[in-house]
């Protein structure tokens, strides 16, 4: 029975009450398998990789689209060697000029960079914030939108995981996942939603994998209509 009506609006909604069950439905690491067999785009869940089942629910984007966090993390940096593998040298004005609706973040990216360069945490986390901010924003088309709260109580939340080697402030993330709250008690627990590339979807998750690397956390005010579909 379909639990959930689509709003005329395709942001900011709400998984339907029986996918919140199941996802709370705490079955370890590896939590359980999703079944897909109803859902369209089933193949590009499967086929795809992590962060495009976090950031557009599953719907097909090339790695190599402007709006991939492929190309947005190598690309909006002037870099002081290998993108991504050498430190940022200073904020790619050109091809900052492709994301303008990460503006503001961007903005908070320039401020920061000069500390962050000088080793000031501070400033690096505040830029690694950013930058998933932005990538939120701009791969989701705006149908994410993160919120000013971000705090262990937050509903739903991305996560990116980036591997501990002092470049984790500016590096793209080699694993992103969904999370609920796993309940409304407040203990901050969560329940993960996540996949990897030619693996099924899994929910009620206890933990999001790779979680030996950095985690950045971002609350968002609602999941996308691909979610809301993958999840039932």
């Amino acid at each position: 029975m379909k639990l959930y009506t689509i709003p005329k609006s395709l942001e900011n909604m709400e998984i339907s009450d029986e996918a919140k069950t199941a996802a709370r439905k705490l079955n370890g690491r590896n939590g359980t398998v999703v079944n897909l067999d109803t859902v369209s785009f089933k193949v590009d869940i499967v086929a795809g990789p992590c962060w495009q089942w976090a950031l557009l629910g599953g719907k097909f984007m090339a790695g190599s689209d402007l709006k991939s966090p492929e190309i947005f993390y190598r690309s909006i940096f002037n870099w002081s060697g290998e993108a991504e593998v050498s430190k940022p040298a200073s904020l790619n004005e050109e091809n900052a000029l492709n994301y303008p609706e990460a503006d503001a973040y961007l903005k908070i990216i320039r401020q920061n960079l000069p500390n962050a360069l000088k080793d000031d945490y501070v400033a690096q986390d505040t830029i690694r914030v950013a930058l998933l901010s932005a990538c939120i924003v701009i791969t989701s088309k705006k149908t994410l939108i993160p919120t000013a709260a971000n705090t262990s109580v937050s509903l739903y939340k991305i996560h990116m995981m980036v591997p501990l080697d002092g470049n984790d402030w500016y590096r793209r993330g080699l694993h992103w996942g969904v999370s609920l709250a796993a309940n409304d008690d407040g203990s901050g627990a969560r329940c993960y939603i996540q996949t990897v590339t030619g693996k099924p979807l899994r929910t009620a998750c206890d933990k999001i994998w790779d979680e030996h690397f950095r985690r950045c956390d971002i609350a968002v005010e609602g999941l996308n209509e691909n979610h809301v579909i993958a999840l039932g």
